[in-house]
């Protein structure tokens, strides 16, 4: 069984991607704070505190032996910088880069940038998770491994 990590500082998208993935697994990850990474079915969530704190960094690069692959959330509302430069080269996994919440261009293209300095080369989406289709599409992407048309 193939194994996702997600990371990001929006606990309920991480949720919300973790219960869509496991949706046909009778595991359920509620829509809480975590403290603590959380293995659930097909999916390993990393807690918000683990991004904010670099110290905590090398606890997440390890995590990547657990797993398959890696989703890289971006909420497009945070203000703040989410990822260092480079983050994502510490990872010999394949990687999936997923914009969030993005309202106007200006916030979009803030998080596309961000994701792409964080080393993320290609495979960066805007998605919108309340639309079921763009859940559909990154569960297909994460399943198959491969971008579906060249686009979400």
């Amino acid at each position: 069984m193939k194994k996702i990590m997600i990371v990001g500082t929006n606990d309920l998208d991480k949720s919300l991607i973790a219960n869509y993935i496991n949706q046909n697994s009778t595991h359920c990850i509620p829509k809480r704070k975590f403290g603590a990474i959380s293995y659930s079915g097909k999916t390993i969530i990393i807690p918000t505190e683990y991004l904010e704190c670099p110290w905590m960094y090398s606890s997440i690069i390890a995590t990547q032996q657990q797993a398959d692959m890696l989703v890289m959330l971006r909420d497009a509302r945070s203000k703040k910088e989410v990822y260092p430069p480079g983050f994502a080269q510490s990872f010999r996994i394949p990687i999936i880069g997923i914009i969030t919440n993005s309202h106007d261009e200006r916030q979009l293209e803030k998080s596309y940038f961000e994701l792409q300095k964080a080393g993320i080369k290609e495979l960066i989406f805007d998605c919108n998770l309340e639309d079921e289709t763009d859940l559909l599409k990154i569960k297909k992407i994460i399943e198959e491994g491969r971008v579906i048309d060249g686009n979400l």
